[in-house]
């Protein structure tokens, strides 16, 4: 089975990274690199640094290595225009500080419209995403707003929550009432899920099931493809066709209530 097409024509890529990127000039050269294949050239670079004022520069290589490079800052976005969220690529550089470190969720998100997954630029920057960072977790899905795809991803303040439904800004909100636990438990069955090691290791055997998933490994990640679109991971559909493989992963997700069978 592939996911390859986006269901709602809006792409939420979403890493959940154990630490700080290993390799600061690879990781530049996959964002030059995504951005030079997939047609849409960078604009900005939205840099955080520890004092918490944002600084927008505009987009060169060199100044996206010296921004990754640079020991204040925090982590960055790229965008394509003025829009927080049209065509934007996020990724966590450092802890803000040692006393937030372990509390800090570390985010590395791509948010697009009309982005198949399978595109050869997106499938470069993931691969080379999880060769620079460990991953814990991740996923991929369809949305129908690039609000929904950021919310989903990391929550990003870049937009609204209220801008969404109801039902998914009720769920997401549990997500972050219980994201002290996405270092060591699973989120949810999405699409697409992506597994790091630490938590694919304790994981049963993947249940024989119809449709069957297929395991993917990308380093040492491995991507359950556990439907032919990328939807939503509440789109009615994904759930009725899931229920024994949501059955199989729900001991080892945090258990927001949204996602339990019988919801």
């Amino acid at each position: 089975m592939s996911a390859s097409k986006t269901e709602h024509g809006v792409l939420g890529l979403s890493l959940l990274a154990s630490e700080a990127p290993r390799d600061h000039d690879a990781l530049t050269n996959a964002i030059v690199r995504f951005y030079d294949a997939c047609g849409r050239p960078a604009r900005w670079i939205n840099a955080w640094p520890r004092n918490g004022v944002v600084k927008r520069r505009t987009f060169r290589p060199g100044t996206l290595n010296e921004v990754i490079r640079d020991e204040e800052m925090t982590g960055f976005t790229v965008t394509v225009s003025d829009d927080a969220t049209e065509h934007c690529i996020r990724c966590f550089l450092r802890p803000l500080s040692p006393d937030t470190a372990e509390r800090e969720l570390r985010w590395v998100t791509l948010t697009a419209t009309g982005l198949p997954f399978e595109t050869p630029a997106v499938r470069d920057l993931l691969e080379a995403v999880i060769d620079v960072y460990p991953i814990i977790q991740g996923s991929v899905g369809g949305y129908r707003s690039l609000t929904h795809a950021a919310q989903e991803c990391c929550f990003s303040g870049a937009v609204s929550a209220w801008d969404l439904d109801d039902a998914t800004r009720g769920r997401l909100k549990v997500d972050q009432r219980l994201d002290h636990h996405f270092k060591t438990t699973l989120r949810r069955l999405y699409p697409i899920t992506i597994i790091g090691a630490e938590l694919w290791r304790p994981l049963p055997p993947v249940p024989a099931v119809d449709p069957m998933p297929r395991v993917e490994a990308i380093g040492d990640c491995k991507l359950i493809h556990a439907w032919p679109t990328l939807v939503e991971p509440r789109d009615p559909e994904f759930l009725a066709g899931t229920i024994e493989l949501r059955r199989w992963l729900w001991p080892h997700t945090i258990q927001n209530p949204a996602d339990a069978i019988e919801a």
